[in-house]
């Protein structure tokens, strides 16, 4: 997504990324995950706070194409678990 500059393609990043990032706050926070409306509802249910980022996020980017809330909503979400993983991570290389 950050070093896409082809909007159609952003669009359908974007999509994959906000269901990503919502089932993986919601698993990793040992809540229910859902799928359409209950994204929403399930997000609520575990942190309305939260939920206000993340919503704000995604309706900047689709109302502006400003992306900025989105990196900066998924690193802080990524951060305890290790951060950003890149094409060739890989864990025990010697």
């Amino acid at each position: 997504m950050i070093g896409c500059t082809n909007r159609a393609e952003e669009i359908f990043i974007t999509n994959t990324l906000a269901e990503g990032v919502s089932e993986f706050v919601l698993r990793t926070n040992r809540q229910w995950i859902g799928s359409s409306k209950w994204v929403i509802r399930s997000l609520k249910h575990y942190d309305e706070s939260f939920t206000e980022q993340f919503v704000e996020a995604f309706d900047t980017f689709y109302k502006f194409g400003e992306k900025d809330k989105i990196i900066q909503l998924v690193d802080s979400i990524l951060q305890p678990y290790g951060g950003r993983l890149f094409e060739g991570f890989s864990l025990g290389k010697e």
